[in-house]
């Protein structure tokens, strides 16, 4: 059973998180006095595969996606677990994989070629729609996780993680560059998730309120005016909007690409890690002690707590419309929120 702490403030890159994070679960071991070194070339060592298990659906998960123009769920979480399903949801399968590292999220840009990114620096690639996966990036002297991955199509696309560490690629994951020093975070706060709206638009967050927006798919970088000095977790981005959210229920939404925010009334206290936007154009977000935020029209959004009060990490919306969220005790139908 995690234990959740009843309060949290703000840390500094070189102080341990609490393990309640969304992904900064995955870096309870990770993140204690370490110190940033410079991204080197993936180190040689022996293979070791994620064990297969039975309980592997009810262990920590920390990310699940819809692969496009497919039925297919994958989730990812710890120990290297990728599992998928091509039922809606209801049942699983392992896949092999080759680590028994942490992977803390992954993403699909095309039906068959998807990545998954995990402590290490590790970045996992699929092309047969997470029936198999290879490494294609890992580097153990770095000792900081990547927490978020996101490509503008299946050969281009960005990893980000601790210490501001931002990779990208070209070529499908062949080779990564080094881009960290590229952004104006000279103090190395982290970076917790990223994400794009299909229109070229890309937006990363991250501590102390981070807010970073590309018009050029990740070319170039502009960091925007802080709106909020508490750490965020998660952000979702639309044609029409762009939603950022993260410590004690604290969510913002702008509708003019980030230049300016309105927040939004969630009702809560709890810590906010995952979101999707359905189908219907609805937001749904889920956090700490079993929180589900869904919008509504009226000044305060629809919030609730499960019964269990357990963790989520991540949520995705099925081929059938329904809710598949991912977390603390594994794979959780949200079948009324």
């Amino acid at each position: 059973m995690i234990s959740v702490p009843g309060n949290y403030q703000a840390l500094t890159p070189n102080r341990c998180y609490p393990a309640f994070y969304r992904r900064l679960l995955s870096l309870f071991a990770a993140f204690c006095g370490l110190l940033f070194t410079n991204v080197s070339t993936a180190q040689a060592s022996e293979t070791e595969y994620a064990i297969i298990s039975d309980m592997a659906s009810q262990s920590l998960l920390l990310d699940i996606a819809l692969v496009p123009e497919s039925v297919r769920l994958i989730t990812v979480g710890d120990r290297g677990h990728i599992l998928y399903s091509d039922d809606h949801g209801s049942q699983w399968q392992q896949a092999k994989v080759p680590t028994q590292q942490m992977l803390t999220a992954v993403y699909f840009p095309s039906s068959s070629t998807g990545y998954a990114v995990g402590h290490d620096a590790l970045i996992l690639k699929t092309v047969d729609a997470g029936n198999s996966w290879r490494i294609v990036y890992e580097d153990r002297t770095l000792e900081a996780p990547l927490l978020d991955v996101w490509f503008e199509n299946e050969t281009r696309g960005i990893a980000v993680g601790a210490f501001g560490t931002l990779l990208s690629t070209d070529d499908g994951g062949k080779s990564w560059t080094d881009r960290t020093y590229d952004l104006d975070n000279e103090d190395g706060f982290h970076y917790n998730a990223i994400a794009g709206d299909g229109e070229g638009n890309v937006y990363l967050v991250g501590e102390t309120g981070l807010i970073f927006h590309s018009s050029d798919n990740g070319d170039n970088w502009n960091r925007l005016d802080s709106i909020y000095q508490g750490s965020l977790f998660g952000v979702s981005a639309d044609k029409k909007r762009v939603m950022v959210f993260g410590l004690r229920g604290n969510a913002f939404l702008s509708t003019d690409k980030g230049d300016n925010w309105q927040p939004i009334s969630t009702n809560l206290q709890e810590t906010l890690f995952g979101s999707t936007i359905l189908n219907n154009g609805q937001a749904v977000l889920v956090g700490n002690a079993g929180a589900i935020v869904k919008e509504s029209q009226s000044e305060a959004w629809l919030a609730t707590n499960r019964s269990n009060r357990q963790l989520l990490n991540a949520l995705a919306e099925n081929a059938l419309g329904q809710l598949i969220a991912v977390g603390q005790g594994g794979i959780h139908r949200l079948d009324s929120i």
